[in-house]
This record gives structure tokens, sequence and C-alpha cells, in this order.
């Protein structure tokens, strides 16, 4: 038992010791950046030299083997004393002479967000010695930033499963193997459906999904909700859209397409939920209506114990594995298809992904039209340039007023006479006291 004197000279002594890690806090950071890249080799970025080399010998191909150098107008600064002032912004006084008839030539680089390095863009554009002094500009491809901008925003509000989960019954028609063998198999249940269904369970527990895809409210007559209206809509099902499942495929290469195929599935996500159902049971895959309709975990995590992903990649790595694992739980695709269809919480996830990108994929839409002449170019370019991309922010706002689009998603709230008494649904105060309420609601 070392003595009390001992232990007191043991605390003095370490107080006094100088670790390695505290002369390194100490220093600035200026001085770590500095022995950071002492640090690092210098490694040649051999792609983008490639590209920059490509894109010299192409334009060296046009303009009489000038190259880039076409657009090194640094000389001419240089000549006319105007280098320091493009720089910095002090022009000398009084303005140096330089020729009127003058046009520097100007070069444009267009490419997708993920391309800035290994384009060259910066390395171009970078005044020398670091860079070559090109005169240009970079452009971030419009359709590349919409579309990855839409994305991030679907994943990091954790609405990721569900847009895994809507990739997979939406193209659950061209399975399996792409062999399109399940889609003669829904065609057969369709048309079958309505002679053997009539008032069954299974049909009642669809029913009030229906009448919301149908847009049918709750005050809506007993013959648009009641067995007169089930009736209809059984006589109308080999009829309808839904068994036209091999219109629009989901492809994560292709741009917006899970807004293509929901828009194209909006108004008989419900009648195909029932379709799948129906012939999942049949088929002896399905075997209770309580492990059809049980949770698949895949729903929004919003408002959950877990918290949103921080990054798009950590919310698209939580979503496919959460598919993954409902996948290997099931026989086939087919059933994990149709429990994630009759999942409500997926389903409403699905739904208010769709209407809050509404607005997203129609000014995308409009885009991809304008974008085809040099005169529609010029009048987009102009038009952003006066707010005009203001547009779709503004619409997707107001996504937040729709009652009926919101009700579809499983946001219902019910006033009082008094409350609505005096209230315009046209009128922006309507909306925002309706918004108000409905946020009441939902804590």
């Amino acid at each position: 038992m070392p003595s009390q004197g001992l232990l007191a000279c043991n605390e003095c002594t370490s107080s006094f010791i100088v670790r390695p890690y505290d002369l390194l806090a100490q220093a600035t950071l200026p001085q770590k950046r500095k022995k950071n890249r002492e640090l690092l080799p210098n490694v040649e970025r051999r792609a983008s030299k490639q590209h920059v080399l490509r894109v010299n010998r192409y334009l060296g191909m046009l303009n009489s083997g000038l190259g880039l150098r076409q657009f090194q107008n640094i000389a001419k600064l240089h000549k006319w004393n105007l280098a320091v002032g493009c720089q910095t912004g002090k022009f000398p006084v009084p303005m140096p002479h330089m020729d009127k008839d003058y046009e520097p030539d100007s070069m444009s680089i267009c490419s997708d967000q993920e391309q800035t390095q290994i384009t060259g863009g910066e390395f171009m554009f970078k005044p020398e010695p670091a860079g070559l002094g090109c005169t240009g500009a970079r452009l971030i491809d419009d359709f590349h930033r919409w579309n990855n901008d839409v994305a991030s925003a679907v994943a990091k509000s954790g609405l990721a499963p569900c847009e895994k989960a809507a990739t997979l019954w939406l193209n659950i028609g061209y399975g399996p193997w792409q062999s399109g063998a399940w889609f003669h198999a829904i065609i057969t249940e369709g048309v079958r459906l309505p002679k053997s269904i009539k008032n069954s369970r299974l049909l009642m527990r669809f029913w009030k999904r229906v009448l919301q895809d149908r847009k049918v409210g709750r005050s809506g007559s007993d013959h648009q909700r009641g067995e007169a209206a089930r009736a209809e809509f059984l006589k109308n099902l080999p009829s309808m859209d839904l068994l036209k499942l091999r219109g629009i495929k989901v492809a994560p290469a292709q741009w917006m397409s899970v807004y293509a195929a929901g828009h194209a599935w909006d108004e008989s996500l419900a009648a195909r939920a029932l379709v799948l159902s129906s012939l999942c049971m049949k088929k002896g895959w399905i075997l209770t209506e309580e492990d059809l309709f049980s949770c698949t975990r895949l729903g929004a995590t919003s408002g959950g114990a877990k918290p949103d992903p921080k990054s798009k990649a950590a919310g698209v790595r939580d979503a496919k594995q959460k598919l993954r694992a409902l996948q290997d739980r099931q026989q086939n695709n087919m059933v994990a298809a149709t429990k994630l269809m009759a999942d409500i919480d997926v389903v409403n996830g699905f739904r208010v992904m769709m209407l809050a990108g509404r607005s997203q994929w129609t000014g995308f839409n409009t885009l991809v039209n304008e974008l085809t002449t040099p005169e529609k170019c010029l009048a987009c370019a102009i038009s952003w340039a006066n707010w005009g991309w203001l547009d779709s922010l503004r619409d997707c706002q107001s996504c937040l007023a729709d009652a009926v689009g919101l009700s579809r998603c499983g946001i219902e709230t019910d006033f009082t006479t008094a409350e609505v008494r005096g209230m315009n649904m046209q009128s922006v105060e309507a909306g925002t006291i309706i918004l108000a309420e409905i946020y009441t609601q939902c804590q």
C-alpha cells in the first residue's frame, strides 16, 4: 500500500508530463494544414488530365490547332494592364486604352454535379500557374441537378424506404427475371376477381383506399360509397388501366422515372393492391389477412424513435437493407410487393413523396420541353434570370393546402362549424388556418 506522500508526488509529477498531442493541439490551423499538405503525395489526376488533353485536341481540330490557347486571354489583359483589376476589382486610374472591337473568346463546359473534378473544369478556368487561365464558365447540368436534389430531399426526409418499396411494386409486371410471367397472372386475376369477390372482407379492407384514389370524400353519398359503388367498381375492374402494368418502368438511371410511373398508377394503386392480394392468397403464398396487412418496417421514419438519415448515401443504404431483408423473408418478389402495397404506412409515405414532389416533377417536365431549341433555351434562361425558378418552390409549398391530397396521405382532420364559418378556401388566410389546425392535430 503506497503512502499518501508517494501518491501526492506521483500526481504532481504527472501534471508536468508533456504529451505529443498536447503540442499538436497548440499548433495553429494554418500550420496543421501545411504539415498535412507535406504528408500527402502529389498524385496526378490522370482522368482529369486525359479529359483536358482530349478537349484541347477536339478544339484544335476546329480552330487551326490553337486548342485551349484560343481562350487564354490573360496575355491581352497583361498587355493592357488590366489583369490585376480583373482579379481584384481595383482597376488603374485612368483606365488603359483597349481595342473597342476586341471580343474575347470564351468557352462553356456543361457537366453534371458529380463531374466537377474529372472534367477538369476547375483546372481550365483557374488562373495560371495553378491552372490554364481560360476564359469561360462551367455550367452544371440542370437535369442532373434537379434529379439529384429531389433524390437527396427524399433520402434525408426518411422516405427512401418508401421510394425503394414503390420501385419494387411499380416494376412487378416485368418479373420474374424480366420474363413478364407475373404480368399474365395479374391480368387473369383481374378478369376473374369481379366474379368471386363481391362484398368480401378483402374488398372491404381496401375499400377506403379505393374511395381515396377515386377522390370520394367522407361526405359522399351512398351511391358513391355504398354497395352500388362497389358493384360498379368491380364491374369496371377488368377494363381499368391497372392491368397495363408494363407501361412505365422505374430505373435508377432514368431521371424522375419513379414519379412518372407513380403518377400513372395514381388513381389505381388500391385496385392494383387488391388484385395482387387476391392472387397471392389464391396461390397460397399469403395464408391470412393478418399476414397480408402486417407491418413491413419500410414505412416513413419521420416522427419515429430512429432519427432521419443525415445524408443521401446513408438513407439509400438503409432503405436497400430494409427492402432486401423483406425480400429474403418472402417466397418471391410478388409477395414482397403485395405486402408493401398493403402496408398503409408505406403507401402513405409514397403518397407524401408524390404530393411533395409533384411541383418538382411538373417543373422538370417543363424544363425538358423547353430546352430543345436555341430560342427556347434563351427564353428559359431569361425566365430563370427573372426568378422564374421560384415557381416550382412556390407550387411545392402550396401542396400543404391541398386538403384532398393530404387526406390521401393519411393526414385528416375535422373542423367544427364555428371554426370554418366565414372561411374562404381560395384565400391565403383560410389556407393558413387549415395548415395550423392540421399541424396541431398531428402533434
